[in-house]
């Protein structure tokens, strides 16, 4: 958040506007989420990895679940039904790194198929900070 625009808007200092902003926090009026842009901090080839597990192995399951968890280029890894079991939204340096990151997926026990698709983020509507207002009617 930029203090300063809001010390504008709001005709005060910018220490005066972070107080406002921390009280109507408290207060439960405003909720801030923090924005990363993952391309800058995780690297700048954006993938989609899908894979299907063998379920029949839930011990398998938990192990591809903390697996997926400790990988810090993973951004989101979503359980889903379907065709799929997980979709894992990952960035990359590289293509090449994406790939044997990828191939490094499907090397995993009990990962017994996955497809890997490059994309780019347009954008993504829960990034940003959001006033709550009225929240309870």
């Amino acid at each position: 958040m930029d203090m300063t625009k809001l010390a504008e808007a709001l005709g005060t200092t910018p220490r005066n506007a972070w107080g406002v902003y921390d009280d109507l926090r408290r207060r439960g009026a405003v909720r801030s989420v923090t924005v990363v842009d993952p391309t800058k901090v995780l690297g700048a080839c954006e993938c989609r990895a899908s894979i299907r597990l063998d379920c029949r192995a839930p011990e398998l399951i938990e192990a591809v679940e903390e697996s997926l968890a400790r990988d810090l280029q993973i951004a989101t890894a979503v359980r889903v039904t379907g065709t799929w079991d997980y979709l894992v939204r990952a960035y990359h340096s590289s293509e090449a790194v994406a790939d044997a990151w990828f191939r490094g997926l499907l090397a995993l026990p009990g990962v017994v198929d996955g497809e890997l698709k490059f994309c780019r983020t347009i954008f993504e509507r829960h990034t940003y900070a959001a006033a709550i207002l009225a929240a309870e009617r």
